[in-house]
């Protein structure tokens, strides 16, 4: 609902208990002015029991690419921390993509945007935030139901990329 009411030409999002680094604006903001993305993002820091940990993603494509075929390695394991990827709203908004209310709708998000984007960057050195893994977190409370969401999450993203392109992995 936000995303469509929304007026901006760029938006982000940040979950509750995450916090964005200084100037990760910024710098997400210089990049997709600078290459005309429909989406950037960079790498967050995992904090667990107060020791930050950075996640890189080092075999990804670093830098601009501009459709996924160029990095079909991002589809696989897409990075799903949307609190690091800053997007153009229009872009959003034309391919509706918008979040589903399912475990892993993060995941979800980020392959639609993937599979429908005409250039993206990647700034692989660039900090944006930190994700908390705090104790009621809702990835380290791992229960039956979570794991049931999961398997619904898996058949969601298995149709949708059948949906984009059922060769897409065979090629």
């Amino acid at each position: 609902i936000g995303l469509l009411e929304s007026s901006s030409d760029y938006v982000i999002f940040l979950d509750h208990d995450d916090l964005f680094e200084i100037n990760a604006l910024e710098s997400l903001y210089s990049s997709i002015t600078e290459y005309d993305c429909d989406f950037v993002y960079g790498t967050y820091a995992s904090i667990d029991i107060d020791k930050p940990t950075k996640i890189v993603y080092p075999n990804e494509k670093h830098g601009y690419f501009m459709s996924i075929w160029e990095n079909k390695r991002a589809i696989a394991f897409p990075p799903p921390s949307i609190w690091t990827k800053l997007f153009k709203r229009d872009f959003l908004v034309k391919h509706e993509i918008l979040f589903r209310t399912i475990l892993g709708e993060d995941a979800v998000f980020v392959s639609k945007s993937l599979f429908n984007a005409k250039g993206v960057y990647y700034s692989w050195n660039s900090l944006i935030c930190y994700h908390n893994l705090n104790e009621n977190s809702y990835t380290k409370n791992i229960s039956y139901n979570y794991l049931m969401e999961g398997f619904t999450s898996e058949e969601y993203m298995f149709d949708l990329y059948n949906d984009y392109d059922d060769d897409f992995y065979k090629s």
